[in-house]
């Protein structure tokens, strides 16, 4: 359980000088999926064609501030354990509630965490929700709708 693992960290995240909250395991389950389906990591190129392939793993997270919402990324977050995310989650939230984030520290997401509440207000198409009392739940948007692909020709005989 999720909060059983936060509840044991304690003392060692406040030595630290850190607050883990589930987001930092969340980022870190994100890098997990990212790197086992590199889809997930990935981009159409600027045709449209072709999908291109991150070797970087930069997540992006929702941040509400008093100016609205602003999507700090923290960069290389394969490389950090759970504390230097959670350190990386504190200082950049500070940095945009403060109205003190720079340009850069919003640029170079490959993949972005949204709380349930904005991807609602967005109209994103699926989130998961992280209660600290039940199992996460999932939920989506029903897909636009689309035409199916064309048959394929036949096969000269």
């Amino acid at each position: 359980d999720l909060e059983q693992v936060r509840n044991s960290l304690k003392e060692k995240a406040a030595a630290a000088g850190v607050k883990v909250t589930p987001l930092a395991f969340v980022i870190q389950a994100a890098v997990r999926a990212m790197r086992e389906f590199p889809v997930l990591n990935s981009q159409l190129d600027e045709a449209g064609q072709n999908l291109v392939y991150k070797k970087f793993f930069n997540v992006g997270f929702a941040a509400d501030t008093p100016n609205g919402l602003l999507v700090p990324v923290i960069k290389g977050a394969d490389k950090l354990d759970v504390f230097a995310i959670a350190k990386a989650l504190g200082d950049l939230s500070s940095k945009a509630r403060e109205g003190k984030l720079p340009g850069a520290d919003m640029q170079g997401a490959g993949f972005t965490i949204l709380s349930p509440k904005v991807a609602a207000s967005c109209g994103c198409g699926a989130s998961v929700s992280f209660k600290t009392d039940s199992a996460p739940t999932a939920s989506a948007s029903p897909p636009a709708a689309s035409n199916p692909p064309p048959a394929s020709p036949p096969s000269p005989a």
